[in-house]
C-alpha cells in the first residue's frame, strides 16, 4: 500500500499515474490532498519530484518527504 500527501487540484489523476509507475492497482494507493486554497491551475500538473518521491519510497521502503 502507498499513501501520498500532496496538494493537488487533480488527485485522481496523480493516483492513476502513481499506479502505473509503482505497478500497483489504484485501490492500493491512497492520496491525501488537503485544501489547496488558490491554486489557479498551478496545482494540476504532476511534477517530476512527486514521481521521484514515490519511487524513492518504494525503493527504500521508508517515507520520503519532497520539499519544493
Amino acid at each position: 500500500k502507498l499513501t501520498v500527501w500532496l496538494t493537488s487540484q487533480a488527485p485522481h489523476v496523480h493516483r492513476t499515474l502513481f499506479a502505473i509507475v509503482a505497478g500497483l492497482p489504484e485501490h492500493r494507493i491512497r492520496i491525501i490532498s488537503p485544501d489547496v486554497g488558490g491554486g489557479f491551475g498551478n496545482k494540476v500538473p504532476i511534477y517530476p519530484g512527486y514521481v521521484c518521491a514515490v519511487v524513492a519510497s518504494l525503493t527504500t521502503g521508508k517515507p520520503v518527504k519532497w520539499i519544493e
